[in-house]
């Protein structure tokens, strides 16, 4: 199977820096993809630091396990060693350092076998969408308290789409001494697009505006390129996407 990959990343106008950071690193040995985005918060340099040091701490020990175990069974295990290497680099540095002391992460992560087999593990408000069959599926869960309100039925749908409690995060990197992510799997097919990004994409844009580029969008490029622009036009926040389309 075939992919195309697209990624890209901006600073709002409302920000002095951009605290989202991504990587997408493409492993030879096993013919995969890894995909990671990370949105830090911490104020000042605290975000910045927080993002970059999650994934960059991640892919120091993911790489090597994967490229070490070509067989896809060990990937869950690998995939929450790995949350946790992140966790733990991101908690030390914010207790060794005084001025780093709030900053924290978000962390999605998914790794696309050549088959289109995705594993996806995530921690905090990224989020990773399939684009299936013309259809816009929401794959992971948000991490914060409108979240839970909303999952356990205490709110609505549309009272959690402004609800304050959109921007507490209930689980990040680096707020504890041990984490564990969600996990999801999909599967990649036909023309099917692979969507990450940060609630400066998602927080701004309904899930129908989301839809409705992927749509039109033939392609990987074309539909980042998209999002960018509509995020330029009605965020308030760093926006980051990340799209892998089936070829």
């Amino acid at each position: 199977m075939d992919f195309w990959l697209y990624a890209d990343s901006i600073c709002s106008n409302y920000r002095s820096n951009n605290e989202d950071y991504y990587r997408c690193i493409y492993l030879e040995e096993r013919q995969a993809y890894l995909l990671c985005l990370a949105d830090g918060m911490g104020g000042e340099s605290g975000g910045e630091v927080a993002g970059q040091l999650a994934i960059d701490s991640l892919a120091a020990y993911l790489v090597p396990q994967l490229v070490l175990n070509v067989s896809s069974r060990q990937d869950k295990a690998c995939l929450l060693a790995a949350f946790n290497a992140a966790n733990t680099a991101v908690y030390k540095e914010a207790c060794h350092q005084p001025a780093l002391q709030n900053m924290g992460s978000t962390l999605i992560v998914a790794l696309v076998s050549k088959d289109g087999q995705t594993q996806i593990a995530n921690i905090g408000d990224s989020r990773a969408y399939h684009w299936h069959e013309n259809k816009l599926i929401k794959i992971s869960d948000d991490h914060n308290y409108a979240s839970q309100l909303l999952r356990a039925g205490e709110i609505s749908q549309a009272a959690y789409e402004i609800h304050p409690g959109r921007h507490m995060l209930t689980k990040a990197i680096g707020c504890a001494a041990y984490v564990t992510p969600d996990f999801f799997s999909v599967k990649l097919t036909g023309s099917d697009k692979l969507l990450l990004c940060s609630d400066g994409i998602h927080g701004y844009l309904s899930e129908k505006q989301i839809a409705n580029v992927l749509n039109q969008a033939m392609t990987a490029e074309a539909s980042t390129r998209s999002l960018m622009q509509l995020a330029k036009t009605k965020s308030q926040d760093n926006a980051t996407v990340i799209c892998l389309a089936v070829g």
